[in-house]
């Protein structure tokens, strides 16, 4: 049984991790329409800038959570935007459904980041 617990234990930790996105690297997102799957992590050393004219469409209750830099700076002619897949049920607090996590700033004694 002690077995069987610390195996589920285990999986339920890979779930977690598996469902984000890491940018350990410095990162660019340039295309149209970049559709965010789960959550993403900008790592300390890390910098993501997203490009003017890139829409961000998370398909879920998903979040950015910035621990390095994230650079999206729009222009008036050419924005950036975040949006969500489906806003059916965009006004309802009380769920998850249909919301975004939004951008999340961490602790960074150096952080420059932009929007």
């Amino acid at each position: 049984m002690k077995y069987y617990i610390s195996f589920l234990y285990f999986i339920f930790l890979f779930a977690i991790v598996k469902s984000q996105t890491i940018i350990s690297n410095d990162t660019a997102w340039t295309l149209d329409t970049v559709k965010v799957y789960n959550n993403v992590l900008i790592e300390n050393n890390a910098t993501l800038v997203i490009y003017p004219g890139t829409y961000v469409e998370f398909q879920g209750n998903y979040s950015i959570d910035v621990y390095g830099k994230l650079i999206a700076r729009g222009v008036q002619s050419d924005s950036i935007f975040f949006t969500i897949n489906d806003s059916t049920d965009f006004s309802d607090t009380s769920t998850l459904v249909g919301g975004w996590g939004g951008i999340r700033f961490f602790e960074n004694i150096i952080d420059t980041s932009q929007i």
